[in-house]
């Protein structure tokens, strides 16, 4: 009889080690040596921590796209996810960074051809528009790739504009992980994040609304977030909870606040 250890993987991509004893089989008995038997065994470990504790770390760079018009302003850093072992699926998300930058670029273009034309014809002095993106890796571990990307533009007023977007990718399946999936099936998380929210809010009351009807209420059904180290980070849209001047609000949320009711953590 042997202790032979066997590596399963869900369809999430987890694994788990069981060690069992079985009687060794022919394979063995033709002549199999025990070093053989040691080194399958001591792989099966490594595989099984592998996909426990997850990859490395990927590179992320960044892809500058520059251009200057006399109707616009074009200046974008696109992330470039590099090092993993699954090139469709980095493949993927590369794409995915790629198609929206340049979609926003092309929309703040074809916005800047009709502000030159309409200050032409009003007779007002046209501003230059501006299409800026710029991003930053807020979590990379764990096979975990949390990157919130900036999209500012300028297309005339007072000021700009600037919208935030997270990405946060699963690298084993290349699935975006939504706010939902983090806990466990039946916790109202919702209700946990909005109490800590109101917490916050009340600490620095005097920096969101406080009007009925404008003032935070609850976390939305796609609240955007981003993972951070030992928790995770929402956050709102410019007005949405605040003035402008308040920027784009967050609020960090340590895993502890939830208890153990969290499946995937940073």
């Amino acid at each position: 009889m042997l202790p032979v250890l066997l590596l399963l993987i869900d369809k999430r991509g987890f694994s788990q080690v069981l060690i069992k004893t079985v009687q060794i089989d022919k394979a063995f008995e033709r002549g199999y040596s025990v070093k053989k038997s040691i080194f399958f065994i001591v792989l099966l470990i490594v595989l099984a921590a592998f996909y426990k504790y997850g990859m490395k770390p990927v590179t992320v760079t960044a892809k500058n796209i520059q251009q200057s018009t006399n109707l616009i302003d074009i200046d974008l850093k696109i992330p470039v996810v590099s090092g993993m072992i699954n090139q469709k699926i980095q493949g993927k998300i590369n794409g995915q960074f790629e198609k929206d930058a340049l979609d926003f670029r092309k929309k703040i273009e074809k916005l800047s051809v009709q502000g030159k034309q309409d200050a032409d014809n009003s007779g007002f002095p046209f501003r230059k528009f501006d299409s800026t993106t710029a991003f930053e890796v807020a979590y990379n571990k764990n096979s975990l790739l949390s990157i919130p990307v900036e999209y500012y533009q300028f297309t005339g007023g007072a000021h700009g504009s600037t919208e935030k977007k997270p990405y946060n990718y699963d690298l084993k399946t290349g699935r975006v992980i939504a706010l939902g999936d983090i806990f466990k099936e039946g916790y109202n998380y919702k209700e946990a994040i909005n109490q800590e929210v109101k917490r916050q809010i009340k600490e620095k009351n005097d920096l969101y609304f406080t009007q009925p009807g404008m003032e935070f209420q609850t976390i939305k059904e796609n609240q955007p977030f981003y993972f951070v180290d030992g928790g995770l980070t929402i956050y709102f849209a410019q007005y949405e909870i605040a003035p402008y001047a308040a920027g784009i609000p967050e609020f960090k949320l340590p895993f502890t606040l939830f208890g153990n009711n969290v499946k995937i953590k940073g």
